[in-house]
């Protein structure tokens, strides 16, 4: 099991969609601090949305 001291970010079963379309069901992620980390994945894939809706996220990086 990973310290959560060393995670910049967690989420556990995030789901995101834009209106009645989920492209992202039951996300589980961990990303760790001092790591650069890529979400990788076609164009209107919810890669921005997804950190969007972490509290831990500035609302400089919301997505529109």
């Amino acid at each position: 099991m990973k310290s959560s001291s060393n995670l910049a970010l967690s989420a556990r079963s995030l789901t995101v969609g834009y209106r009645d379309h989920v492209v992202i069901d039951s996300l589980d992620i961990d990303i760790r601090a001092n790591r650069v980390t890529a979400l990788c994945g076609p164009n209107g894939a919810a890669k921005a949305r997804c950190c969007a809706r972490s509290p831990a996220c500035s609302p400089r990086w919301r997505a529109t």
